[in-house]
Order: C-alpha cells, then structure tokens, then sequence
C-alpha cells in the first residue's frame, strides 16, 4: 500500500478496466517503434538492432509497470476533502478542499467510453491545481461529479 496516505482512510480503486486500456496505448505505441528499428535495422545498419532491443526491454518494462500504476491509484472523501492517491514508483498523494473546488468535469474519449470508464477533472480556485482521477467506471463518475459539486457549492458558500 501507499505510505504517503494516511493510513485510517479507506481508499475507492479505479477500474481495472483503465490497465486494459493502457497497456493497449502501450503495445500500439511500442509496436510502431519496434517495426520502425527493424526496419531500419534491414534497410540501414544491423547495428539499429541494439534500438531494437531496447525497445523491446522498455515494452517488457511497461507492460510489468502499467497494471502497478493503475492498482495504486484510487481517492477517499472526507468531510472536507477528497484525496487522490497514485504512482507505483514515484507515489503523489493530492488533497483538495471541497471549498476550494470551482468545477468539476468529466472527460471520455472512444476506447474509454468502449471500456466504461471516464476521467474526471477537479478544478480548483488556484490556476495551477489540477487534478484528474483517470480510469473511473463511468456511472461511478458522473456520481461523483455531483457529489463534489454539490460539496463544492456548500462549503464555498460557506467561506
């Protein structure tokens, strides 16, 4: 588990579905650059094949890293705050006020809406906090999106 989260807080997962998605964008993207060394491997140098193999060392990397990321991802609501935990390597745990959040937005893009999930979006009164909870199931989503618009609204009013 994350240390960096407090350890009395139970913390809400994102969707599995999210690893799928990712290490789809992952072997889409490695697959073009493996076919481009090799390629060029052929065409050019049979040194190119040591770009080869680094290559196929990063694939093997992200396809170990990818479903870590995504299974130490997930938030907690409080009664004042909703905090974001993520990261498998490097781990950031976000903690934003409901009374400082401005709007909340969903995001879907078509692999996502294939697989369910959505992103969603904390903006807040500070111009360079953001936040984004990737991976969500989509009715989960919108769930929560007028849950915190909902607490945004009460405890702004109360400021």
């Amino acid at each position: 588990d994350m240390s960096l989260a407090p350890a009395d807080i139970e913390f809400r997962p994102v969707s599995h579905s999210l690893i799928a998605l990712r290490l789809i964008n992952v072997v889409i993207f490695m697959l073009l650059l493996l076919g481009g060394s090799a390629v060029a491997a052929l065409a050019i140098s049979p040194l190119i094949w040591a770009v080869f193999g680094l290559f196929a060392l990063i694939t093997c990397w992200l396809l170990w890293l990818v479903p870590r990321q995504v299974k130490n991802m997930g938030y907690a609501l409080t009664d004042t705050e909703l905090i974001y935990k993520r990261g498998a390597m490097w781990r950031t745990v976000t903690v934003v006020p409901y009374g400082r959040m401005q709007y909340v937005d969903l995001s879907q893009g078509p692999l996502m809406r294939m697989f369910g999930i959505s992103d969603l979006r904390l903006h807040t009164a500070s111009a360079s906090t953001i936040s984004n909870i990737q991976g969500l199931p989509t009715g989960e989503a919108e769930a929560l999106r007028e849950h915190l618009s909902r607490l945004g609204s009460s405890q702004m009013a109360g400021l």
